[in-house]
């Protein structure tokens, strides 16, 4: 999962957008699909609208937020999680506090 993760990095993020762009563009691969399958009658615009630009920035930011949170997740001393597991918490109550 991390190597997956770590891969766009070492494509250029211009590349990446342009790829983007092909995908969601009104004769791109996603509306190719979705007429393919038969869930929509012909082509809608998905380019240049306020979910493309919020879907881009998802793209093209996930990893910066991910690979330091992974970082410190793995630096967490075992000792307190396997404390929390012995106090009956669950995995998700031991990250909420």
């Amino acid at each position: 999962m991390l190597f997956l993760l770590i891969v766009p990095f070492w494509t250029n993020s211009l590349i990446r957008i342009y790829g983007l762009k092909i995908f969601l563009s009104t004769r791109g691969w996603l509306n190719d699909f979705l007429t393919g399958i038969g869930l929509i009658d012909k082509p809608f615009r998905i380019m240049y609208t306020p979910e493309a630009v919020i879907l881009g920035l998802i793209y093209i930011l996930l990893p910066f937020m991910v690979l330091p949170l992974y970082s410190s997740l793995e630096k967490l001393d075992k000792a307190y999680l396997e404390a929390a597991r012995d106090l009956g918490a669950s995995k998700v109550q031991t990250f909420s506090a």
